[in-house]
């Protein structure tokens, strides 16, 4: 905290610029927009529908649908040879999704690979493939969905960015006093990133600052520098510094209210 102005009349202390809730902001940023993109792009959903219209010719359609887009893709007559499962290796393990054999070449199911748990990507190869080799069988239905995944995997990360830029934003930054003896006011006025709180008192109801001693969570002392009014109401106004630094606006602050004290 630094001393703007001390007088005779004022004394006016402003807080020092704190970069914690900027920093939490841009901490936090980052996991929100990284929960949004995720639920945007891995939410798909895909059904695959096939007829049988000969025992050896089948047609069929890929529905791929997200949060940002639709698609529908014709197999024609004949073109789908089977399904197999591609591996992906990658250095966390690897992953799999389900891959359609066509004429045209390789059609994935889903852009999304998956570690495969709760999705059977074999289950659905052979059910497909069991089909191309069935001709009693007319019709086919596959389909894969992500979106409770995307949900589940994008929803903590927005949850958890959300707090943390929520929590930034309001954080209030330490405490610009001024104490003005012309006109008789105590003003304190305490801002966060989007927002600005101001307590005004008579400058008579302020009896005295002091340094308060605690102990913290982990069991090491603290020092809080507060005000204290003569109704008994104790106002924090803590900063970040040494305790040597605190003790001084202390005492500047009773020095003031109380020039023979």
């Amino acid at each position: 905290m630094k001393i703007v102005e001390n007088t005779a009349s004022t004394l006016k202390l402003k807080a020092q610029f704190q970069t914690l809730g900027t920093f939490g902001v841009l901490f936090g940023l980052p996991f929100l927009v990284g929960g949004i993109i995720a639920a945007l792009t891995i939410g798909q959903r895909s059904l695959l529908t096939c007829d049988r219209l000969e025992p050896k010719q089948v047609e069929c359609e890929l529905k791929t649908n997200s949060f940002l887009a639709e698609r529908t893709m014709r197999i024609p007559v004949g073109h789908l040879q089977g399904a197999e499962v591609e591996v992906n290796d990658g250095d966390d393990g690897d992953t799999y999704r389900v891959a359609l054999i066509t004429q045209g070449g390789r059609v994935p199911l889903t852009e999304v690979y998956s570690a495969g748990i709760g999705f059977n990507h074999r289950g659905k190869v052979e059910q497909i493939n069991a089909f191309l080799q069935n001709p009693e069988q007319m019709t086919l239905t596959v389909q894969e969905d992500y979106r409770w995944f995307a949900y589940l995997f994008g929803g903590i990360f927005v949850i958890v960015g959300g707090v943390i830029v929520f929590a930034s934003l309001t954080a209030p930054f330490p405490v610009d006093c001024t104490f003005d003896k012309r006109s008789g006011q105590a003003k304190l006025r305490q801002r966060s990133l989007i927002a600005t709180h101001v307590q005004e008192y008579r400058l008579h109801e302020v009896k005295e600052a002091r340094l308060v001693e605690s102990t913290d969570s982990d069991g090491d002392t603290v020092y809080r520098a507060q005000l204290v009014l003569r109704s008994g109401k104790e106002i924090s106004i803590d900063f970040l510094g040494a305790v040597a630094d605190k003790q001084n606006i202390v005492d500047v602050i009773n020095t003031f209210l109380n020039p023979r004290r």
